[in-house]
């Protein structure tokens, strides 16, 4: 057998075990598989087929497979953790509890702050995997198109949270402090750097989108400082390093 890391971009909010089976609730889009080894994508077709409604990404080079798997991790995880803190913070809650995932469009401040975020993790893709992967990935020569088919999927990602019913306990599942360092903070401070580096695509990518570094820097850093206590809380509660927070 030829075992294949795959990356599987659909969000499933639920499962039950019985003995008849297991029921996997999932999000109404039917979502993508994108096999990961370059080399046996180049081979052959990826042996999912069509039947089953998946949209089937086969990146024929390394550098393709690399930036796909993190656009999943970036725009859908790491996006979803965004809203999950966000729930928190609006909530006046320093724990999940029974929550319930705020939509990305919901009045108030989060509207305005969840695109700040999309905006940021977006110009850090941009910077660790280079406009040129990008391209390649979308069959574009064009800049300015390329960068609008990383906001295109963004907004895409945005809009399937919007029509999906969630908690901020099965997002944050992993571990409140363990993700608020791995995919909120981390995404301020790779942003920060991203910016600092001074790397033109991703003034370019800001600027098409109307936004500045700065801008989207300070409004990415609100969240982070406003959650800081569910992180020390949730480290206090399972015997971690205070410090990490």
């Amino acid at each position: 057998a030829t075992v294949v890391d795959c990356v599987v971009d659909r969000v499933s909010t639920d499962r039950a075990v019985t003995a008849d089976g297991v029921a996997v609730t999932a999000e109404a889009w039917r979502g993508a598989i994108v096999p990961l080894d370059a080399a046996v994508n180049r081979e052959s077709a990826p042996p999912f087929g069509s039947k089953f409604g998946a949209e089937i990404l086969a990146p024929r080079s390394s550098a393709a497979a690399r930036y796909l798997s993190d656009r999943k991790l970036t725009l859908v995880n790491g996006m979803h953790t965004t809203l999950a803190f966000a729930t928190i913070r609006d909530a006046h809650a320093v724990v999940p509890g029974d929550l319930h995932l705020a939509k990305p469009s919901s009045a108030g401040i989060i509207t305005r702050e969840i695109w700040h975020w999309a905006l940021a993790r977006c110009a850090i893709l941009v910077r660790e995997h280079g406009l040129d992967t990008i391209k390649e990935v979308h069959g574009l020569d064009d800049d300015d198109a390329a960068f609008d088919a990383l906001t295109a999927y963004a907004r895409q990602a945005l809009e399937r949270f919007q029509l999906t019913d969630d908690t901020v306990a099965r997002v944050l599942g992993g571990g409140v402090a363990k993700r608020w360092n791995g995919r909120l903070a981390v995404a301020e401070s790779n942003f920060r750097r991203a910016v600092a580096s001074e790397d033109p695509d991703v003034w370019r990518f800001l600027a098409r989108n109307g936004a500045n570094g700065g801008g989207v820097a300070a409004g990415i850093a609100k969240l982070v400082d406003d959650t800081t206590e569910a992180c020390l809380v949730d480290y206090e509660a399972t015997g971690g390093d205070d410090d990490a927070c």
